[in-house]
């Protein structure tokens, strides 16, 4: 399963990837966010969409608080533009399946009786993303720190 997280790049005891959670924010969460870019709850998505550095600043904040790293917030400010971004990352869930054992059997007496041998596999897990993919409507570039929306 892949994973969103934040990668810093070009900062000194910071470069790396760090979890990134965008849909559960506590009240000091907004509170900082508001504080560092000026966007309220209601405006989170839309600013984030528009690639509003500000929010993408206060997002590293939040995920480096999470993650129990020290940090000066001037740090951040003067890091290259495109040295913070947010990416998509394969987890070892995403890997490729063992390979199954073989057996004798067809697959027709190795399904379960009652069912066609096409439907023997247990169905896919729904996604958590609203729109199915299971990849938010927006993404941040790993190289341009812009936001790439689907048109």
């Amino acid at each position: 399963m892949a994973e969103w997280q934040l990668r810093i790049t070009g900062i000194p005891g910071l470069d790396g990837d760090y979890p990134l959670e965008l849909t559960s924010f506590k009240n000091k969460d907004w509170r900082l966010i508001k504080r560092v870019s000026g966007v309220r709850p209601l405006e989170f998505q839309e600013a984030l969409q528009a690639g509003d550095n500000d929010v993408l600043i206060s997002i590293t904040m939040i995920a480096l608080e999470r993650a129990g790293k020290l940090y000066q917030e001037e740090w951040l400010w003067e890091a290259d533009s495109g040295g913070i971004s947010i990416v998509q990352v394969e987890t070892e869930d995403d890997a490729d399946p063992p390979a199954l054992e073989t057996s004798p059997a067809t697959s027709a007496e190795s399904a379960p009786s009652g069912q066609d041998s096409s439907d023997a596999g247990e169905s896919s897990p729904q996604t958590s993303m609203e729109n199915g993919s299971g990849t938010p409507d927006w993404v941040i570039s790993a190289t341009s720190g812009q936001v790439i929306s689907p048109s």
